[in-house]
């Protein structure tokens, strides 16, 4: 890249992991609060109506969801066990997850539009760090357990079984969803380089048996995120970035809800 010059990216690019398989995480791991939502209820303790567990202090979220359920059923709709299984794991994230979250000091809130200047800025470490990952990418603790899982369990089973390694520790789906359109635009829409062009057949020969997708999310994709966690902690080993990653994962998936989910 030119010294000075800014990358200019599309406004959106078509990401690689399906929408249903978000809903299903979702309904897994449930939702809370983006930082402009209201502060918690001020309503006394609650019983969960599906769990029975007690709900304190439930956020406008949790109120909205619990109001949906109740009014299904006062309506006559048999409820099934995962119909209400969100609610439920949402009042235990608000209890357990997010302030766990918050006493480790994950962040709450992230303006994710200085994140993409942070990530995309010419003088900004990280892509040149993932042009060297394409060029040599044995040098990347990702793609050796990538590679590893997929020669041990075929292309099916190494989806699934790295599907946690595309998520973003606390950045979150709203995280994934923003580092992987910054990198498919880079490095598939438009890549600087030819020799960053992860559709061409040359470059696909580094990371084989990956393919396209499977590198750009299982790979850079993690790989990113430790980079950002490394400065965002002042510079800790990345062994340590990708404990957090790690750690911090549930916690993202519950904060940093992608764009529309708020």
């Amino acid at each position: 890249m030119t010294p000075g010059a800014q990358l200019i990216l599309p406004k959106r690019a078509r990401p690689s992991l399906s929408c249903a398989a978000f809903e299903e995480l979702r309904a897994e791991f449930g939702h809370a609060p983006g930082a402009q939502d209201d502060a918690p209820s001020a309503t006394p303790r609650q019983t969960c109506p599906f769990c029975h567990a007690s709900i304190e202090r439930p956020s406008r979220v949790l109120r909205d969801m619990l109001s949906f359920w109740e009014q299904r059923k006062k309506a006559g709709h048999v409820l099934r066990p995962t119909d209400t299984l969100a609610v439920c794991e949402q009042h235990r994230n608000e209890r357990d997850v997010i302030p766990h979250g918050a006493s480790r000091g994950w962040p709450m809130s992230i303006d994710f539009r200085q994140l993409r200047r942070r990530i995309t800025s010419p003088d900004a470490r990280y892509l040149r760090i993932l042009h060297d990952c394409i060029e040599h990418p044995d040098h990347s603790v990702w793609f050796c357990t990538a590679k590893a899982q997929r020669a041990a369990q075929g292309r099916k089973l190494c989806d699934l079984n790295t599907f946690d390694e595309r998520l973003c520790g606390y950045y979150g789906e709203r995280g994934w969803e923003l580092l992987h359109e910054i990198l498919y635009a880079v490095y598939v829409q438009d890549p600087l380089l030819p020799t960053l062009d992860l559709t061409r057949d040359d470059v696909q020969r580094h990371f084989a048996p990956l393919n396209t997708s499977q590198f750009l999310d299982n790979v850079l994709l993690p790989e990113l995120v430790c980079l950002l966690i490394q400065d965002d902690l002042g510079g800790v080993p990345y062994d340590e970035a990708m404990r957090v990653q790690r750690e911090s994962q549930k916690f993202g998936m519950a904060i940093h809800v992608p764009r529309g989910v708020e």
